[in-house]
């Protein structure tokens, strides 16, 4: 129940961030302290399509990025 309030707290508090810095120090904070040490954000893409231009924030291992991003 925890993890569903701080989402929506999260949610809430998008609007109030004016960088994308501080809106992706929020979103890390958020999935770390939920046990997710690695995260993307990303707009989604047109299947088929290079996702790399549209990458916001990466936070995945290189090895991993290099093979999936």
């Amino acid at each position: 129940l925890r993890v569903h309030s701080e989402a929506l707290d999260f949610i809430e508090r998008i609007s109030q961030h004016h960088s994308l810095d501080r809106l992706d120090d929020d979103f890390s904070g958020l999935v770390n302290r939920n046990g997710f040490h690695t995260s993307i954000m990303t707009r989604l893409p047109v299947a088929g399509t290079d996702v790399q231009p549209l990458v916001i924030s990466n936070k995945w291992p290189a090895a991993w990025s290099a093979r999936y991003g």
